[in-house]
């Protein structure tokens, strides 16, 4: 839609003022639109200089990576993006060092940025040397040395004042005009205040719309500073461009921010194990208005036939070194584990090296053994929120436990904790994000709790998720979150089982009757994504146990086989035996007698009660259709 009121068509509305007073106010409405215009042009060169300086780093980065890549690999083919380094490095520094032709102090950095560059290909090439001549050794040398440490460090110092010179420039220049415009709009409404009383009024009332948005407009530049989503101003003048400008802005930070995470979740794991007799459910929430990459993690991998390693940490601090960090911590953990599975071993040899290697950089951990013959859970504390162990009943206590950050102190010592986990009971494991969304600790605790015990009644397809949903449904994360959820669905040889679980209940016992609905619950959850199907069979597995309980109070044992992509519960007991009405028999559906089979009846694929001669037989086929590729995955999760 073209302008219709713009500023310079509402200042002629003021030409009964005195020629003087004309004059003045267009070279002052002049004014402000050009600095307008300027503000906008040195947002857009800022960026254009900070993307050649991130595309300079990028293209860096890829020639290191292609070395490396062909000496893992030996194919020539992965030198490519090392040679177009050497041809595409010196045409950006190029285009850097034009741009910055105006600054001298800009063009400093800029020179000093190309040596930094040009002293990392050296090495880079250096490197490809002894590589290609086959000196591995003498390659990891120069990789480890003193003088690559320092070039690196130095490197990016930098890349990183390059890039606050410019920013900082910017925004000084900016601040600068936008106090030029108040300056003139102030001056702009003085000077139609003297005027005649009609161009008064008329001028008062430019004034002020251009005031308020302008005010408008500061704000939304406030709101952009801070991740924030900018306020449609409206209208149709050079205020309305520049709005769009931010919003434009916005959409930029906002795809920045989805690289982010998607290069977060890049180096966390990418499937969670599939593990006998264990629902494993994980969530994680970058930040919001963040664009940096965050150091939360979660992993989980065996260490023995019969146990399996359990972690999660957090990384102080953000940016691609608290990422790399990240990374070698969680890989530490696990490599230490398979030699040594004792929690608080595997912290002290992890804290050494970490102390050794990246010293200064504060990391805290959770890091736990899970037995899954017996449920023994063996675990180790450093500095990290304890998780949260839900109980069969439903109850949810958090885990005892101490222990020093990692990172800090290389002589701390750590101390192993030992609980047990019964079939039925789950494990929440987070980071300090997740609890810290309303800047209260303690609150934000008591509703990942709440959050926690609703959730784990609910037959959700991804409980991680519905958890952290339900935490952040009122409030956004500050800080990015991980979030890993273990259900303990079967212990012992039941749990190896690939295409058959058996569980025994007491089912005169409610708490019993609980804790083998959800662990089969759990089971069903991994078996499809479909919220109707799960909603259907647990409805099923209610009422069967139900009629357990109400017909034949004592043991019995409960089933779940799946077979060519169909699941089957059956419950055996040994009380009398009963024989249900048929389906064409129940006359009143609203009475208790025989309305839960034929609930059953009316939900299940099928519906069969048998005498088995020592007790009753009832199995019921659920509404779940697996495809191939499911039906084989829930056979692998046995």
């Amino acid at each position: 839609m073209g302008r219709t009121r713009g500023i310079g068509t509402q200042v002629l509305l003021l030409s009964a003022v005195p020629l003087v007073f004309l004059v003045l106010t267009l070279v002052l409405s002049l004014v402000v639109q050009s600095r307008n215009e300027a503000i906008a042009s040195g947002s857009a060169r800022q960026a254009q200089v900070l993307s050649q300086s991130e595309h300079a780093n990028q293209i860096v980065n890829n020639a290191a990576r292609g070395v490396l890549n062909y000496e893992r690999t030996h194919n020539k083919a992965a030198l490519a993006p090392y040679y177009s380094t050497q041809r595409e490095l010196p045409l950006v520094l190029a285009s850097l060092r034009n741009e910055s032709r105006n600054d001298r102090a800009q063009y400093r950095l800029v020179k000093q940025m190309s040596t930094a560059y040009a002293d990392a290909m050296a090495v880079i090439a250096e490197y490809l040397r002894d590589v290609q001549s086959g000196k591995a050794g003498a390659a990891h040398r120069l990789a480890q040395s003193a003088r690559v440490r320092l070039m690196n460090a130095q490197f990016t110092s930098t890349i990183a004042s390059f890039n606050n010179e410019v920013r900082a420039q910017t925004n000084t220049r900016l601040r600068r005009i936008r106090l030029q415009i108040g300056q003139f709009t102030v001056a702009l409404v003085t000077l139609c205040l003297i005027g005649i009383v009609t161009t008064l009024i008329v001028s008062i009332r430019f004034g002020l719309r251009i005031t308020y948005r302008i005010g408008r407009l500061a704000e939304n530049a406030r709101r952009l500073a801070q991740g924030e989503a900018p306020r449609p101003i409206g209208g149709n003048d050079e205020i309305t461009d520049l709005d769009l400008v931010y919003h434009e802005m916005t959409r930029r930070i906002a795809r920045e921010q989805d690289r982010s995470a998607t290069l977060q979740r890049a180096l966390l794991p990418q499937a969670l194990p599939s593990l006998p007799g264990i629902r494993l459910d994980a969530a994680y929430t970058p930040a919001a208005g963040g664009m940096e990459v965050g150091g939360d993690w979660y992993d989980v991998f065996y260490v023995s036939e019969r146990s399996i390693g359990i972690s999660i940490g957090d990384v102080a601090g953000h940016g691609l070194r608290a990422a790399a960090i990240m990374g070698s911590a969680r890989q530490a953990i696990r490599t230490v584990a398979y030699i040594d599975d004792n929690p608080a071993r595997v912290f002290k040899h992890v804290n050494e090296l970490l102390c050794r290697n990246e010293g200064g950089l504060l990391v805290t951990a959770f890091f736990g053994t899970f037995d899954i013959f017996d449920g023994t859970l063996r675990y180790s504390v450093a500095g990290h929120p304890l998780p949260l162990c839900v109980k069969t009943g439903g109850g949810v206590e958090m885990l005892a436990g101490k222990g020093f950050v990692l990172g800090v102190d290389s002589r701390a010592d750590f101390e192993t904790f030992e609980t047990k986990l019964e079939i039925g009971s789950a494990l929440v494991l987070f980071t300090d994000g997740v609890v810290e969304a309303g800047r209260d600790y303690f609150m934000g605790l008591r509703i990942l709790k709440e959050a926690v015990e609703e959730e784990y009644r609910n037959a959700e397809h991804n409980i991680a998720e519905a958890i952290q949903r339900r935490v952040f449904e009122n409030a956004a994360p500050h800080d990015d979150s991980a979030l890993l959820f273990m259900g303990i669905t079967a212990l012992g040889p039941a749990a190896l089982q690939a295409e058959r679980v058996t569980w025994t209940i007491d089912a005169r016992s409610e708490k019993s009757a609980r804790r083998v609905k959800r662990a089969l619950l759990w089971r069903l959850g991994e078996m499809t994504r479909d919220d109707t199907q799960l909603s259907a069979s647990e409805l099923i597995v209610t009422e069967l146990l139900g009629n357990v309980a109400r017909h034949t109070p004592g043991p019995a044992e409960v089933t779940l086989e799946w077979n060519a992509g169909v699941a089957t519960v059956r419950v055996f007991d040994q009380g009398k035996r009963f024989d249900p009405p048929k389906h064409h028999e129940l006359r009143d559906v609203l009475s208790e007698s025989g309305r839960g089979l034929y609930l059953v009846h009316a939900i299940a694929h099928d519906l069969r009660v048998e005498w088995t001669g020592s007790g009753n037989c009832v199995s019921a086929v659920l509404p779940i259709m697996l495809s191939v590729e499911q039906a084989v995955a829930a056979q692998a999760t046995g």
